[in-house]
């Protein structure tokens, strides 16, 4: 993936983050921010990470999961 690409994944994950109920999108950007500070920066790096997370959430949501 080029950079413009890579913005366009990056923005259309925020846009999914948005999306979650509130409560969800905060505990997602509180590991978000965790992450950043002291995480690896493998972790950072890698691009599932952020999604996977997003996706989990949106699973709970959807009552496919439970906490």
């Amino acid at each position: 993936m080029g950079l413009m690409a890579d913005k366009q994944a990056w923005r259309a994950h925020v846009a999914a983050v948005h999306d979650l109920p509130r409560d969800y999108e905060v505990v997602y950007l509180e590991i978000q921010k965790y992450v950043f500070k002291v995480g690896p920066v493998a972790l950072m790096v890698r691009r599932n990470c952020w999604r996977s997370y997003c996706s989990y959430f949106r699973m709970v949501r959807n009552g496919k999961l439970m906490f």
